[in-house]
């Protein structure tokens, strides 16, 4: 197995978690073509895997890696490989035992890797303590757990994660978890940013509702990215002066910075509650997307300049019955400053839509989900993108393919 480096425009390495820009070609005038290059629950009893929703990993061969919230031996997720030539692998299947110590229902977070090939992510539920896992996974399929949540009192270690993990150099993953944590009127509190050492010790960075009325930002559902520095960024779900949610900075020495609170302009117009988290171009700009809010209520896509300044790039469901799409999720930025992502509804099906946002605002809706007869292109993207460096985007939905139990896609930006 090859060194895998995911080819997400921002991503986090092996090495480093650190951001890189590549290049995209220009759609003006391109033709859009989608292929599915897997439809999950292919195998009886969907050994395969079932409703795949996060981001892809890719290594230097093609190969595309990624979770399923179910499916597998047991029906509790899976972790799998799909090779060039569309040949599916499960690399592990959760609850390996009667007591799913490994876990079990991989949620949203994209899987990592280290140059040795081994794939780190984590485990929504389950676990030794029934509250979710960080696990790895080897090239050969061999599964690790590395930490078990809720393993302290009150879970104040965290519980429940929902997202991907981030590397630094030196091995040490670090992510958030939505629940959890040391300020908790009523267990299992707001949620934590945790760090796993190389030898699997938990400390806890932060836990989040930490000032009254939750200004700090509680319940985040995205993993943060790392800059290289050592700052961590990401979002919460909720919380911040608008309660509805934040974009927050924690240093290295522990300073912690609300960034952006959302909905802090009349009805919301800069967004509210961000499902995903954000990447960041090599100005120290970031960008990510809300879920609701904006101009049309359907959620926008912004950008957040170093100093906290926020422009929205553009509120969804602008244009009639929302074709522009609604509710977006994770978004990814190219050297030019086009942002593209996806929405889970929305689109001409109302199924999802893939878009592009260009510097000036412009938005051109790439490619509507359910073009196909019973969705056989896919339905609902719960995922962010990833490309390659011709600009061919790959992503999952968590419904629609031929078992209606979702794909892996290619979109293909042709000139």
């Amino acid at each position: 197995m090859p060194d895998i480096v995911s080819r997400t425009f921002v991503v986090a390495i092996a090495a480093s978690i650190a951001s890189w820009l590549a290049p995209v070609p220009a759609t003006g005038g391109a033709s859009v073509h989608e292929k599915v290059l897997y439809n999950f629950c292919s195998q009886q009893n969907c050994t395969d895997g079932s409703q795949p929703g996060s981001a892809l990993l890719a290594d230097g061969s093609g190969n595309l890696y990624g979770t399923t919230y179910s499916g597998g031996n047991r029906n509790f997720g899976t972790v799998f490989k799909l090779a060039p030539d569309g040949t599916e692998q499960v690399l592990h299947s959760f609850c390996a035992d009667d007591q799913c110590a490994d876990g079990a229902y991989p949620r949203y977070g994209a899987l990592i890797a280290d140059g040795a090939g081994n794939l780190y992510g984590m485990a929504n539920e389950d676990g030794a303590h029934d509250n979710g896992t960080v696990f790895r996974v080897s090239s050969s399929g061999a599964e690790t757990t590395l930490y078990t949540f809720c393993a302290k009192t009150n879970c104040w270690d965290g519980a429940l994660p929902f997202a991907g993990l981030a590397m630094d150099s030196s091995g040490n993953l670090y992510g958030t978890t939505s629940r959890g944590g040391g300020h908790a009127e009523f267990p299992p509190a707001d949620g934590v940013i945790f760090r796993i050492s190389s030898r699997g010790k938990e400390s806890v960075l932060r836990s989040f509702c930490s000032k009254r009325d939750c200004l700090d930002g509680g319940g985040p559902n995205a993993g943060p990215i790392m800059d290289n520095l050592g700052n961590l960024y990401g979002t919460a779900l909720y919380g911040g002066k608008g309660q509805h949610g934040v974009v927050f900075k924690l240093s290295p020495d522990g300073a912690y910075t609300v960034l952006h609170a959302f909905c802090t302009k009349p009805n919301c117009t800069d967004g509210a509650d961000p499902f995903a988290g954000v990447v960041m171009d090599n100005a120290g700009n970031l960008y990510g997307a809300t879920n609701s809010g904006g101009k049309g209520g359907g959620g926008v896509v912004f950008k957040l300049t170093p100093s906290g300044i926020e422009t929205q790039l553009h509120a969804f469901c602008s244009n009639a019955m929302c074709k522009d799409g609604h509710a977006p999720i994770g978004v990814i930025v190219d050297g030019a400053g086009n942002v593209y992502g996806t929405t889970i509804e929305g689109g001409k099906h109302d199924a999802g839509a893939i878009f592009k946002i260009t510097p000036d605002g412009t938005e051109t809706v790439l490619y509507s989900f359910c073009s196909r007869a019973a969705c056989a292109d896919g339905e609902t993207p719960f995922g962010s993108l990833i490309a390659d460096d011709t600009g061919n985007l790959y992503g999952t939905t968590a419904g629609g393919g031929s078992n209606n139990a979702g794909v892996v896609f290619k979109i293909s930006l042709a000139q």
